[in-house]
């Protein structure tokens, strides 16, 4: 009996760890386009393209100009996501690295979509943040 309890509790607690893992994992290659910039209360019409891969993201108006070689990427030093298991709602936020000439910074990047409204919001530290409004 003991034996029979124990297999049923490690069945269990791995069907229950797998789904939280769906739920919690961030997808290894994205591409998110927007719309506007603004400051989350005023905004303006400037599309761009956020391309998030395992380890970096670029940021740039098109594919080409994200590959070229003066498009330094952001590194990823960490990320936390929250998603349905079709990644059409939840949140992600990502620590970020960025070597810009001789400084360095540590912006942060979160993504929220909810009932088909999406934003991504760049956040520099001591400075006003970056909302962006996404094409769903």
């Amino acid at each position: 009996m003991k034996y029979t309890l124990t297999s049923m509790l490690l069945i269990c607690l791995s069907l229950l760890n797998s789904d939280l893992l769906a739920q919690n994992s961030c997808q290894e290659e994205v591409v998110y386009k927007t719309s506007s910039v603004g400051n989350g209360k005023e905004s303006l019409p400037f599309a761009l393209m956020f391309f998030i891969k395992s380890d970096t993201l670029r940021i740039a108006n098109n594919e080409a100009s994200a590959k070229a070689s003066e498009n330094v990427p952001y590194l990823i030093l960490a990320k936390t996501c929250k998603w349905n298991t079709s990644f059409t709602e939840g949140e992600a936020f990502y620590k970020l690295l960025l070597r810009d000439k001789d400084e360095v910074k540590y912006p942060t990047l979160s993504i929220e979509i909810k009932e088909k409204k999406g934003r991504i919001v760049l956040q520099y530290q001591n400075s006003e943040p970056k909302v962006f409004e996404m094409v769903l």
